[in-house]
């Protein structure tokens, strides 16, 4: 391979950048990559089951879902039971009617996953999943489900 000297002053000064980069000795810096997690839109809060209820049924249903690009819950599956059917099936039932904000790389909007805890519990008054608006389990432009 021969390489030549270029006819213009500038990339004349840039020749010897050139042709160590060329030669792979030197790796141009890459900016890094601005990742924004999926975050909470609206939310409904899930119903108590009246059987459930009555049956002193109490836990908590972590859910695994997968944020489409538009911000809907595409997919929703349960990560971890709460122990009682019931009551997964009304954190799934209320899940996937979530609304989110999508995750963002480089602010272009991209489908995620992220994993929701739903608690139910009698004495005290039903939380939604998490105080804040940020979802810590996402992992944004990702399309392996998270184990």
């Amino acid at each position: 391979m021969t390489l030549r000297m270029p006819k213009f002053p500038r990339a004349a000064r840039l020749w010897p950048l050139l042709a160590l980069v060329s030669y792979g000795v030197v790796q141009p810096a890459l900016a890094p990559l601005r990742r924004e997690p999926a975050r909470y839109a609206a939310m409904k809060k899930p119903d108590y089951p009246l059987e459930a209820l009555r049956a002193g049924m109490q836990g908590t249903a972590v859910l695994s879902v997968h944020i489409s690009a538009a911000g809907a819950a595409s997919r929703v599956t349960v990560y971890r039971s709460s122990g009682h059917p019931l009551l997964d099936a009304a954190a799934l039932q209320s899940v996937q009617q979530f609304q989110f904000t999508p995750a963002r790389m480089d602010g272009v909007a991209r489908a995620s996953w992220a994993r929701i805890p739903i608690r139910f519990a009698i004495d005290s008054p039903m939380a939604l999943p998490c105080p804040s608006t940020w979802l810590p389990w996402c992992q944004a432009g990702g399309t392996t489900h998270p184990r």
